[in-house]
């Protein structure tokens, strides 16, 4: 998030100065970011009723059950949001403006290593807490479909900052050093930092195309497309002809079989090629988000 803010107009916005409170004070053309820990409703029912406008950066509602009532403030000009919510038009109407960003990547997390090398010491990786979702499942996969595959499995307790989770750093090196990173959900919603943080390595991300528990709008063809493509007029799109350039399956069989193929099958340079359209589309993305980002911004002083 602080990437997309980095342009966001001529005074680029403090998110220490946002975070809204009962205590804190109002002000004009103001930019807040709520999340479910923090009672933003009645804060920002004070704008609504002084005629303030204002724009939202809705973090962390990855069980989609947060409360959108302010969505239908009329002086609630944009929403930013992570996680995709497919019914949320449905519930609060067209107005405002909605974006859905990616997660992105915990701060310190992805620094400016060079991540092009092609001496790779593994075929596929993962790090974190094994026993939440499907990731059992994923794990067992590549056993039985890859089990020749050089692979680093790192496998922590459960939550974030996990005491025998790895280093920041050794973290992104096997990633960097990796050239799969499986991506298995999150918690409960499909959508995970990993995938942004393998983006952001340079790496190509393994991940399912939908999940049972989380529908999506069926005009595109996986959750994903809403994330990547959430406009039509999106430069990105028409590049990329509505393609994701990283691995996507129905089941873990399927995505864990093409990769296998392609690592093993096909010559190495298609992977490399693979690679660089990844890394390509990614950096694509983030300065369209980023610019977008910067025009919402921009609306709430005209």
């Amino acid at each position: 998030m602080r990437y997309l803010l980095s342009k966001s107009g001529p005074k680029p916005v403090d998110l220490t100065t946002v975070v809204p409170v009962e205590s804190n004070p109002m002000g004009p053309a103001a930019v807040i970011v709520v999340n479910k820990t923090v009672p933003y409703f009645n804060y920002l029912l004070k704008y609504e009723r002084a005629g303030i406008p204002f724009g939202v950066i809705h973090l962390a509602d990855e069980n989609l059950d947060d409360d959108y009532r302010y969505m239908t403030f009329k002086m609630c000009k944009f929403v930013i949001r992570t996680y995709y919510h497919p019914f949320l038009e449905s519930k609060v109407g067209s107005s405002p403006y909605v974006l859905t960003v990616g997660l992105g990547w915990k701060d310190g997390r992805c620094k400016k290593h060079k991540c092009d090398n092609k001496s790779w010491r593994y075929d596929w990786s993962f790090a974190g807490d094994p026993n939440k979702s499907d990731r059992l499942e994923m794990l067992n996969v590549f056993q039985r479909v890859w089990p020749e595959a050089s692979s680093r499995v790192h496998l922590t307790s459960p939550g974030f900052d996990a005491l025998d989770g790895l280093k920041v750093n050794t973290y992104f090196n096997i990633m960097c050093n990796s050239k799969i990173v499986a991506c298995p959900t999150g918690w409960k919603n499909l959508d995970t930092f990993r995938l942004y943080e393998a983006l952001e390595a340079g790496a190509v991300p393994m991940v399912l195309a939908r999940s049972g528990w989380q529908q999506h709008d069926k005009s595109m063809p996986t959750y994903w497309h809403h994330i990547f493509f959430p406009n039509k007029d999106r430069k990105c799109q028409a590049y990329y002809s509505n393609e994701l350039p990283f691995f996507v399956g129905e089941t873990w069989e399927e995505v864990v079989s093409k990769a296998k193929h392609l690592c093993t099958q096909q010559p190495e340079r298609m992977y490399e090629k693979m690679r660089a359209r990844c890394n390509k589309f990614w950096q694509k993305y983030k300065e369209e988000t980023r610019q977008e980002v910067s025009q919402l911004m921009s609306t709430l002083g005209q």
